[in-house]
């Protein structure tokens, strides 16, 4: 959503991030992966192999050194969701997550706001696919 707003030398980082949310449960669900297309779509970024083998050390490194105040909301803002979107926000994920928030240096409370404005979006999302995408009676 708000991807396209991060400095370009910080897109890589977050899509380095992105596949270690993603990777965190073993698991590299389908939503995960179109979430991550679309991600790199919206910032007109190609995924490099050096994307998928960062460690969460430097890319929390490189988020810090090159974002403002304000895009450090929308890092994670936008990790949260993809954290969120196959509906198993497990240990693992919760742990980077809040790891990217002490870096970031983002509340506990600005995190659980993320969450739950999340959590309602993707339940509107899920009610209106199943209305408009519905096979009628």
């Amino acid at each position: 959503m708000y991807l396209s707003l991060i400095p370009a030398e910080a897109k890589h980082s977050f899509l380095s991030l992105s596949y270690l949310i993603a990777a965190a449960d073993g698991v590299f669900e389908q939503s995960e992966q179109e979430l991550i297309e679309s991600y790199c779509d919206e910032m007109f970024v190609f995924p490099t192999p050096e994307d998928q083998n960062a460690s969460l050390e430097q890319v929390l490194q490189s988020l810090c050194s090159v974002c403002d105040e304000a895009e450090k909301r929308i890092v994670l803002f936008e990790a949260l969701g993809l954290a969120l979107c196959d509906n198993d926000y497990n240990k693992k994920e919760q742990e980077i997550i809040q790891k990217t928030a002490n870096a970031l240096g983002l509340s506990d409370d600005f995190c659980r706001q993320c969450e739950s404005i999340l959590k309602e979006y993707f339940s509107l999302q899920h009610r209106i696919n199943t209305l408009v995408l519905q096979e009628p009676s």
